[in-house]
């Protein structure tokens, strides 16, 4: 559940005006240090950790994601998040 809210996550913490199409390009190095306990408050922080040319006028981006538990010391998921976007 986690990993399946990193895209809507990273939608509402920023935007791109000229991207026409976004895709789910994948995901690295995927970890689960940390059960997430029923009605957990969850936030991500997470930074632009490269960025690489595509054809067609496109980039690919890799985040570094972090979802964080409200009160737990340790993180519920930490991955690399990959999208391609195109203008």
């Amino acid at each position: 559940m986690s990993v399946a809210m990193i895209s809507k996550m990273l939608e509402e913490a920023f935007s791109i005006k000229s991207v026409k199409m976004g895709l789910n390009y994948g995901l690295n190095k995927v970890r689960f240090p940390n059960p997430v306990p029923v009605n957990s408050e969850l936030r991500m922080l997470s930074s632009v950790k490269e960025i690489e040319p595509l054809a067609n006028n496109g980039i690919k981006v890799t985040f570094s994601c972090i979802i964080e538990i409200k009160g737990q010391n340790k993180p519920a998921c930490v991955t690399e998040f990959l999208a391609a976007l195109f203008e």
